[in-house]
């Protein structure tokens, strides 16, 4: 069965572009825009990564890490951002500052999805 991640990002061409990435690499995905998006499906257990953005609309991506961090949610997680958290990550995330390679991106998704 394939890796399951949830992409949570609120700029349509980085989103098509993760989408692109994570089909060819063979996984599935979800994709939401919000944070608020982001909390109710990362609720649900289903999916293996976290791919999110920081600043989206009703939410920051690392306020809602916390969050789920908070819930008992363990789902590892990447945070993607030009501008990095002003908070300290939950252990079980790690982060990747834009602009970026797509090659370092894809390197980190299977590194943690081959846990």
């Amino acid at each position: 069965m394939a890796k399951r991640v949830l992409i949570a990002e609120d700029e349509d061409d980085i989103r098509r572009a993760y989408e692109r990435m994570l089909t060819l690499d063979g996984y599935e995905f979800y994709s939401v825009s919000t944070g608020a998006e982001m909390l109710e499906e990362a609720m649900s257990g289903e999916y293996d990564l976290i791919l999110s953005d920081v600043r989206m609309p009703k939410g920051y991506g690392d306020d809602i890490l916390h969050i789920l961090q908070e819930k008992g949610v363990k789902t590892p997680a990447i945070v993607v951002s030009a501008i990095m958290p002003h908070t300290r990550l939950p252990q079980n995330v790690s982060a990747l500052s834009k602009p970026f390679d797509m090659t370092e991106l894809r390197k980190k998704v299977a590194d943690i999805l081959a846990r």
